[in-house]
């Protein structure tokens, strides 16, 4: 592989012709300066560098940056949160549990057979039941 601007094969990193914040999905090969100048930025950066500078605009102009925390949703506005009420029952139901001295495994067993699935379809693992406490104000 090269380099699509300059055709050199050092340090190629993949760039997104169009933002994924965007919707795009293809991508090219540059080399770490083309990047650099593609990003407006004058030296030779590291992708993490670059990753920086686009939360730091996007912080700028009053995006949202980060994972939205279990129980809430994106609004429509793209910016600020709203309580989504099916995870809000998880929550209550994890805080309830964990006052009650239930273990992680046996609330994700709970949940799972009450039909409640967490956000990526698959099983209820403990360590999301056990974030999800923490974030709820529930003591280990």
């Amino acid at each position: 592989m090269r380099c699509f601007e300059c055709g050199s094969m050092l340090e190629l990193e993949s760039h997104h012709v169009v933002p994924r914040s965007l919707g795009g999905t293809k991508t090219v090969w540059l080399c770490a300066t083309c990047h650099g100048k593609v990003h407006d930025v004058q030296r030779c950066v590291s992708v993490g560098t670059l990753a920086r500078k686009a939360l730091a605009v996007k912080r700028g102009r009053g995006e949202r940056t980060g994972s939205v925390p279990y129980g809430y949703r994106l609004s429509a506005d793209g910016v600020h949160l709203e309580a989504d009420e099916a995870e809000q029952r998880v929550v209550a139901m994890v805080r309830e549990a964990r006052t009650k001295r239930l273990s992680y495994r046996k609330i994700g067993a709970l949940l799972t057979n009450l039909g409640m699935v967490p956000r990526s379809g698959g099983a209820w693992q403990a360590m999301t039941l056990a974030r999800i406490a923490k974030a709820a104000g529930v003591s280990p």
